[in-house]
């Protein structure tokens, strides 16, 4: 790893895991800010009531969708009984475990960014599990009730 990529590293960990005295010092000295971004979250709250979805899906469809998908399937494995005909209910995790490993892959891809090169081994194997969990999402998406 380069030395620009462990700052980057670094500083999205500190970002990630904002320490107390940066907590305290983003609400003393950014009030605009603060006023600005409670009155989008409370926008943004209202439009999922009366929309279904918010300004931010829009803004990354994919990235969205991927989130959305992921929580949803991992709930049905959690509390769905049912399955289709043709497989067996540890069949049918499996197959759910998959799309939702694509899910993740998708937002995996997004966030290592500048991280990794395109090419490398990571970003091959992210787009395989992505691509796999896409297609038996395709292949099974009339499956996915309970």
């Amino acid at each position: 790893m380069t030395k620009n990529n462990k700052e980057i590293k670094n500083w999205k960990e500190k970002l990630d895991n904002p320490s107390l005295k940066t907590k305290i010092s983003y609400w003393l000295y950014s009030p605009v800010r603060i006023a600005s971004d409670i009155k989008l979250k409370i926008k943004w709250a209202w439009q999922r009531v009366f929309r279904g979805w918010d300004d931010t899906a829009y803004w990354d469809i994919e990235g969205w969708l991927a989130k959305i998908m992921s929580q949803i399937i991992r709930y049905q494995i959690k509390k769905g009984t049912t399955y289709p005909i043709d497989l067996t209910l540890k069949q049918w995790n499996d197959i759910r475990k998959k799309m939702i490993k694509g899910f993740e892959a998708i937002d995996k891809l997004d966030d290592l960014g500048v991280e990794f090169e395109i090419g490398s081994k990571t970003h091959q194997k992210l787009k395989r599990e992505k691509e796999e969990g896409l297609k038996l999402f395709i292949e099974w998406l009339d499956a996915l009730w309970d």
